[in-house]
Parts: structure tokens; sequence; C-alpha cells
């Protein structure tokens, strides 16, 4: 799954970093350095503004990406901001990226399959077979990969008796991964659940991985390699990423046309966050709850039970709630905008403004009739606004 993050470049283009990446590129001599301590200085939380700050202001300078990126390939052993820089790379081609990636392959001691491969699993994520049976190509596997392919493996593995030593063993042949892993406190903390829950149940329980290891399964796993109830955990993840990763699994297209519908559409988005299909930080704290005189006892007592009903009933008013699902559906009109599926773009933003309002929110039977006629009236190849696009 690519890491790369999805932005409003408008957004971006006002935003103060902006102004001080394009200082760096055109008076630091070494940019590329700057930069690289720059973002190794930031915090997690403040990583993706930089980033499309600085893609804003690469395009401006007209600067090829392998100009801008080199040491920040060269020396970083963060996953994210590798990714993210590689992607670059990938995206934009020529000779100068596949130079740099052939350096930085002879400079790692690293075969120049390695990153060739890494990008293919990122642009075909069905070219892993997860039912396959693994068997002496999962050291195969780990040489195309780095400290991700972990995770390829983990999810070959799943519901295999006697799995954890198998990677184990896969893992001790491949010293490159070892390390790798070893710089990876996250990835070390999963394979230590991971052993504990296989040596209580006898098997691998991917309901428990950490938000981000199971967004990376699911961008590589397929469609069909899981079920879409309880496989993702509850966490604080950046949300446009989490969704991003789930455009492989069947519970976003369930919902997608229909999150918001009037009493119905409330009680199914309720029962999605109640599965953990989807994290349900997005949705709820403490003080919206209150507000709605619900507990958080009550609302995993409904999870458990599958009965929404009576949560719909008491958080139908919730404006707060409405005002969360609403930014979730412009994550998802940005996602599909990105994946250029412009006419679901279109149709989570006149949602999301709906849900902002309301007065229309509350007239269930209107939004009903519009959001049918939302699908003929969305433009294929432009997303309009939705004042000149829908009726009043």
């Amino acid at each position: 799954m690519s890491l790369v993050p999805v932005w409003d470049a408008h957004e971006v283009l006002d935003a103060p970093p902006f102004d001080r990446l394009m200082r760096i590129l055109e008076a630091e001599p070494a940019f590329s350095e700057a930069i690289r301590d720059r973002l190794f200085a930031l915090d997690r939380a403040e990583r993706p503004r930089w980033l499309a700050g600085l893609e804003a202001a690469r395009d401006q300078a007209g600067m090829p990406a392998a100009s801008v990126y080199r040491d920040l390939l060269g020396s970083t052993h963060d996953d994210e901001l590798f990714d993210f820089a590689l992607s670059r790379l990938a995206d934009e081609g020529g000779t100068p990226s596949r130079a740099l990636l052939q350096e930085l392959s002879e400079a790692r001691r690293d075969p120049a399959r390695r990153l060739q491969a890494r990008d293919a699993l990122r642009r075909q994520p069905n070219r892993v077979n997860a039912r396959r049976r693994v068997g002496r190509e999962g050291t195969a596997l780990l040489s195309t990969t780095d400290a991700a392919g972990v995770f390829l493996i983990l999810m070959a593995l799943r519901g295999t008796s006697g799995g954890i030593d198998q990677l184990a063993f896969w893992v001790d042949a491949d010293r490159g991964l070892l390390d790798a892993m070893r710089r990876s406190s996250r990835c070390e903390s999963t394979l230590r659940a991971l052993r504990a829950e296989a040596e209580s149940t006898g098997r691998l329980a991917f309901t428990k991985l950490p938000v981000r290891v199971a967004a990376a399964i699911a961008g590589r796993a397929g469609r069909r390699a899981f079920d879409c109830e309880g496989w993702l955990a509850p966490g604080a993840w950046p949300a446009l990423q989490v969704v991003e990763s789930m455009k492989t699994l069947p519970v976003l297209e369930a919902t997608e046309a229909r999150l918001i519908e009037g009493r119905e559409g409330l009680e199914a988005t309720l029962r999605v966050i109640g599965t953990r299909a989807l994290p349900a930080a997005w949705f709820f704290d403490r003080e919206d709850l209150g507000r709605a005189g619900v507990g958080l006892d009550e609302f995993e007592a409904a999870s458990q039970a599958g009965d929404f009903s009576d949560l719909t009933r008491r958080l139908g008013g919730c404006y707060a709630l409405r005002r969360r699902v609403a930014k979730m559906l412009r994550s998802m009109a940005r996602w599909f905008l990105y994946d250029e599926r412009r006419r679901m773009a279109g149709h989570c933003a006149y949602l999301a403004q709906q849900l902002e309002c309301p007065e229309t929110a509350a007239r269930s039977e209107v939004l009903r009739l519009m959001l049918r006629r939302s699908r003929s009236l969305l433009s294929g190849t432009v997303v309009r606004r939705v004042g000149s696009t829908f009726p009043e």
C-alpha cells in the first residue's frame, strides 16, 4: 500500500512550510540534506503537512524527485518516509530516478530487483496470492521485500500451525530482514503479540494487529484475503490512509453510497464502527457520547449484541457525530478523486455537505431522494460544485 498522503493543494500552498521549503530549494546548496534533517526532526503529526508542502514546492520549482529525495532515500530507516520518497521516484520515472534507484541498490548491497519488486507490490496489490500454500517460496518472498516483507508472510501464514516458527526460520536466513525488523519497534512488538496469540489459540489472529500493520497487509492481500468484520483494530492512525487501505474491503463498497441515509444509514454506520471495520475514534469521544447521554460501556454492549437501534435513536440528533462523519466523507472524497473515481468523489462531498447542514440532514426522506438522483447527475469527467449540480 502506498503511504503517500493525499492533500488539498490549495490548503498546502497557503501553509507556512511551503514558504520555508521554497527558500530551502532556492537558496540552500545542500537542500536535499537540509530537507532530510528537517523531516527527521519533525513530529509524526507534522509530517503530512510538510510532505505536502515539499511536493508543492518541488513542482513549482520544477526540480526532479531524484535531486530532492537523494539524501532522504540514502539514509532513512523510517519506513513511512522511505515509502513516500520511493513512490515519488517511481511515479515520476525517467533516467534520473532509475539511476538513483540503481545507485541506492548497489550502495545497500541489495539486488536492484528488490526495490523494483517493492514498487511492483505497491502498484499491483493482487500480485501476491494470499490463499496459496506457502512453502519454500517464503524465502523468495522475503528476498523481494524489506521489513514490510514480514507482513506478507504473516498474511500468507494465517491460520497455519507452526507459522511463527517457520517465519522465525526464514528471518534467521535473511540477515538484512532481521536487521530491518530490529530497527522497527512496531514490527518487533507485533511479532511478540502474534507469538503469544498463536501459543494460546493455536492460530494467527489478525484482529489484534496495529492499524498500520493491518493496513499494510490489506494493501497487498487483495479483496478476498480477509473477512470484513473484526480485522482492523481501532487505533490512532490518519483517517485518510486508513480509508485508502480500505479500498480492498467489501465493507467500504457496501457503505460508500449509503453511509448516511436518514435513520437506516446512521444505524448502518454504527454497525460498521461496532464491528471495528473503522476505528471508533474517528466518530466518538467522551464528550460526544456524554452530550447524547450514551456511555462507552453502552456502545460496547451494543457492539457485542449487534443491536444499534437504541443508539441510533439517541445519537441521531448529535451534531458532533454528523460533523465527524462528514469529515470522514470528505477524506473519502479526496481519496476517490486521487484514484480518479470522480463520480464517487462528488457523491461523498455532497453527502458531507448535507450532513453538516442540520436543516437538510434532518430531512432524511429528501436526502434519500437526492442521493438516488446523484448517481445520474454526477459528471464522469469533472466534480462539479454541489450547488450547480443538484436542485434545491
